[in-house]
């Protein structure tokens, strides 16, 4: 045993010695917050809390703390069941299934729809969860070069073998938007099949806070959405929606949903509540635009997007910057390899509506003073 142990010390030792080595820690609720997927400020809504238990009440689950199974055992409910329905209609899909996170979901999706005689083309600065999928999925992994719609169009003409596409709508890092238009075009004309990972856009983007794809009228055209709960939302849990026979497919085949004990009823109840919260958010993601706005008036952004990547090409300088502004009492965190290669190290800033502009201007010249120096 002591071998292994001195196996794992050593790769520690190794992380430590260059500076990436991962610690957690407690959040400062001193620090003014510039680093969680609050986007919405909807993690703490009264409003939301209520509508939960109204809806467990509902479904006189008010004391049913646990699912007490996988969704194919003892983890259904009428609850369950009328959620996906729900769900299904707000997305403009035809079916819906729900999932414990983002995470999951995204794994279970690329790692049970596409065959080992498939191939998957996917972006090159797509979640770990993607890449996890795609991997225990044995088809061919073939990455194009971070939203280059050349590049993938070269891809897709040496690509002889069926072929899904797999995106995200808003970069968790460079706080970019996907070409997604373009892109469902290209699926269209190769007969490909795109599946988007709404994570980031959930809440945040178009009237409802339905994600891009339905802004952009092309949600008929991805082969699969995914939905994540856990960031613009201020909730948790995942819906993957499609096609009836996808969701048919996926209650078959999908290992991480059928061997996976069932969200519990507060966690559905919570998926309910927050869709119609921040259905109604309009004024929130207004101020959040104007937030964004004002951001790329004091500094040169990555994207209008509430994810701003400042690079510092160091993780040394990175934390440095992270440190200065938690001394300045910003919350912000370096973003260190292998979250982002080595290299290309920084700090990512998170815009919230929450956020006031005063605060933003600060920030922004806390940051500068840090470059300048």
């Amino acid at each position: 045993m002591q071998e292994f142990l001195d196996r794992l010390h050593q790769a520690l030792a190794k992380k430590e010695a260059t500076n990436s080595l991962r610690k957690l820690t407690l959040n400062n609720p001193d620090l003014v917050d510039f680093v969680s997927n609050d986007y919405l400020g909807l993690a703490e809504n009264k409003e939301t809390t209520a509508t939960i238990n109204t809806i467990l009440s509902n479904y006189g689950l008010v004391h049913t703390h646990g699912s007490t199974g996988s969704r194919l055992l003892a983890g259904h409910s009428a609850l369950a069941a009328d959620l996906e329905v729900f769900l299904a209609q707000f997305y403009e899909a035809e079916s819906a299934l729900v999932f414990n996170s983002g995470y999951v979901a995204n794994t279970a999706l690329l790692s049970t729809l596409p065959q080992k005689t498939d191939a998957i083309l996917y972006d090159e600065r797509i979640h770990a969860s993607l890449k996890e999928g795609a991997r225990l999925s044995f088809a061919s992994r073939v990455p194009f070069q971070h939203n280059n719609l050349e590049h993938l169009e070269r891809r897709l003409q040496a690509q002889e073998k069926p072929t899904f596409i797999s995106i995200e709508s808003l970069y968790s890092m460079d706080g970019d938007i996907a070409p997604l238009d373009a892109i469902c075009q290209l699926a269209s004309d190769y007969n490909a099949a795109v599946l988007l990972d709404e994570a980031h856009t959930t809440g945040i983007m178009g009237n409802e806070g339905k994600g891009l794809a339905i802004l952009n009228g092309v949600a008929d055209k991805c082969f699969a959405r995914v939905y994540t709960y856990g960031k613009g939302p201020g909730g948790h849990g995942a819906v993957i929606v499609g096609n009836q026979v996808l969701t048919d497919f996926l209650i078959n085949s999908a290992r991480p949903f059928i061997y996976t004990t069932a969200l519990p009823p507060y966690s559905l109840a919570s998926i309910w509540a927050t869709t119609l919260t921040f259905q109604k958010a309009t004024k929130a993601r207004a101020q959040l635009n104007e937030n964004i706005n004002s951001f790329l008036v004091h500094l040169i952004g990555n994207a209008n997007s509430p994810i701003q990547f400042i690079a510092t090409g160091s993780p040394e300088t990175a934390k440095a910057l992270a440190n200065h502004g938690q001394a300045n009492g910003f919350n912000i965190k370096a973003v260190i390899s292998p979250t982002v290669p080595e290299g290309k190290e920084g700090v990512r800033i998170i815009l919230h509506s929450q956020n006031s502009i005063v605060e933003i201007e600060k920030l922004c010249q806390t940051i500068k003073e840090f470059m300048a120096n």
